[in-house]
């Protein structure tokens, strides 16, 4: 959808020429997007290179922007549906000393980047299933379901060390699994944190949590 026409250097920043279908301010794989209920996060995360564009429209009107890059060889852009299911995700069920480690593999290895979107793939269809079988459903449920379904030790041997060093060679059970990523909140087993329809929400859940002890 888009193709870089021009790199220069300016000052400690690296700016960018787009030739993009239609103005926007932000680009995410070619979509035009609003960042700004996750910029906070992305540029939290360390394999997210953040570079101002500038953006040139078909009616060649300028914009300065902003666009998120992985940084590793593999590169190209993600999704932005991706990337906020992915924070969500490792805010909601991985201890925060954890989420280095594992965007280090994700930025070197693009099997465990393409174990993750599975994850995230089988996340986004509970989420959306909400509504129908699975209403009843609890988060630990959702959850077991969701590492049952794809978070196999196979692909992530080093995580399965960090959670469960013995259990290595095997498939985190999914009830230890629940067990540790639990949050310190009297109401947790009554709250579905998957009904949260933005990231914003989430956050704004989890900042009103007691600090996680892991």
């Amino acid at each position: 959808m888009f193709s870089t026409d021009l790199t220069v250097q300016c000052s400690s920043e690296t700016k960018e020429i787009f030739q993009c279908e239609h103005p926007s301010i932000s680009i995410f794989n070619g979509q035009y997007v609003n960042l700004s209920e996750i910029e906070h996060e992305l540029e939290r995360l360390p394999c997210i290179r953040k570079v101002w564009v500038t953006i040139i429209s078909n009616n060649n009107q300028d914009f300065i922007g902003a666009v998120y890059q992985v940084c590793d060889d593999a590169a190209a852009f993600v999704s932005i549906s991706w990337f906020e299911r992915l924070v969500t995700f490792a805010k909601l069920c991985l201890p925060s000393r954890l989420i280095p480690s594992l965007w280090a593999r994700v930025e070197s290895n693009i099997d465990d980047r393409n174990t993750l979107r599975e994850i995230l793939h089988t996340a986004d269809k509970i989420h959306k299933n909400d509504h129908h079988d699975e209403t009843s459903l609890s988060f630990e449920q959702k959850i077991q379901r969701l590492v049952q379904n794809t978070l196999n030790l196979d692909h992530l041997p080093d995580l399965s060390e960090d959670f469960f060093p013995e259990r290595r060679k095997d498939t985190i059970s999914s009830h230890r699994l629940v067990r540790a990523l639990q949050i310190e909140r009297s109401d947790y087993t009554h709250t579905n944190l998957f009904e949260h329809r933005t990231l914003q929400d989430v956050i704004h859940y989890l900042q009103q949590s007691p600090t996680r002890k892991d």
